[in-house]
């Protein structure tokens, strides 16, 4: 069964669009809508849905590229995360030597896993290919079970079950022309690259952090991994050290980062789309995180708050929802003000400024 508040996040919402007065797909009354339509095309004439609807595709575009490269492109974003990722253990009384270890321990199990379930899918490739063979098919068969039972051998084997991990699809288009009309700079910029002579097109992907270099998977592999791995060690602190059940450890785990799976709600997954509200989704759910720490592991917080590489690299307390409004820069997450940041934040502007 599934719970009521969690339907949205199993089949999802519709989004919203500027053109659901034309669609239909809104909760406004049809008086409303018709108003909306007959303002829109008094204004804009009678291509209005066609303009509205262009234009927010483009600006959607545009701000996924600004986050994009504010969250990965920037190189801080992610070390720091990792960082304040390491914070959050010590806050919570792991040792330094068990972070080291387990980090080491985690990303080896990752490959691994990664590997395996790229042969899996190979595997059922194949199997599609050999129903005319049944030796060929036992063995395939006989192979997948292999690595399944391989994959309950691994310490993390509990998070993968309880679906800690899950993985960033690549966007892309195939209409080269339609890159910088809606929006997509940076993948424009990547094919403009092509164009320069062949000695300078690798310098200028690396520059731009093109999402065919091998920078720009570390800092997105970084940023997917990250959180993971910490929640790998955390686990195996709270089973091996503190004798916590696996269900215990893992509802403190779900409870610890920040799933960024679930659902905003319909209206500000809009408002983050085009831009007008920014990573809230991680300022509002570190509250509760921070909080707990307060309450359980004050003396641990307190003791990692003041070594010096955590001081500038933010943390649950400085960066959750309301510290930003008590120290004004909350503003920062409303409105587009943070777009621009999204152009200058990369290496190259600031190899150069």
């Amino acid at each position: 069964m599934v719970r009521k508040d969690l339907i949205d996040d199993v089949i999802g919402f519709r989004q919203a669009s500027v053109g659901d007065a034309w669609t239909g797909n809104s909760k406004w009354s049809p008086a409303v809508q018709s108003a909306v339509r007959d303002t829109m095309v008094s204004l804009l004439g009678p291509d209005a849905y066609r303009s509205l609807v262009s234009k927010e595709q483009m600006v959607q575009g545009f701000m996924a590229d600004m986050r994009r490269n504010i969250a990965v492109k920037s190189l801080f974003i992610p070390v720091m995360r990792a960082v304040d990722n390491v914070y959050q253990l010590a806050a919570r009384g792991v040792p330094a030597l068990s972070i080291a270890k387990g980090a080491a321990s985690k990303l080896s199990e990752i490959h691994t896993y990664n590997q395996a379930r790229q042969r899996e899918v190979e595997i059922e490739a194949e199997l599609q290919s050999a129903t005319h063979d049944p030796v060929r098919e036992a063995n395939l068969n006989s192979e997948m079970q292999t690595i399944k039972d391989s994959y309950k051998r691994m310490s993390i084997y509990p998070l993968l079950k309880n679906g800690e991990f899950t993985t960033i699809a690549g966007i892309g288009d195939t209409a080269e022309d339609l890159k910088l009309s809606s929006g997509k700079i940076s993948e424009w910029l990547e094919n403009k690259i092509n164009l320069l002579p062949a000695s300078m097109q690798t310098a200028a992907r690396y520059g731009i952090v093109s999402r065919d270099t091998a920078l720009f998977h570390g800092l997105e592999q970084l940023a997917e991994y990250s959180d993971f791995i910490a929640k790998g060690i955390l686990y195996d602190h709270m089973t091996k050290v503190k004798g916590a059940s696996k269900e215990d450890a893992l509802a403190r785990i779900s409870e610890e980062y920040v799933n960024f799976d679930r659902t905003a709600g319909r209206s500000r997954a809009y408002t983050d789309n085009m831009g007008l509200t920014w990573f809230l989704n991680y300022k509002i759910r570190i509250a509760k995180v921070a909080l707990n720490m307060m309450r359980n592991n004050p003396f641990h917080a307190l003791v990692a708050a003041a070594a010096p590489a955590f001081r500038q690299t933010g943390n649950v307390f400085e960066d959750n929802v309301f510290s930003k409004i008590m120290d004004g820069n909350i503003k920062y997450s409303f409105g587009p003000e943070m777009a621009p940041k999204g152009l200058t934040i990369g290496p190259i502007y600031n190899l150069f400024r």
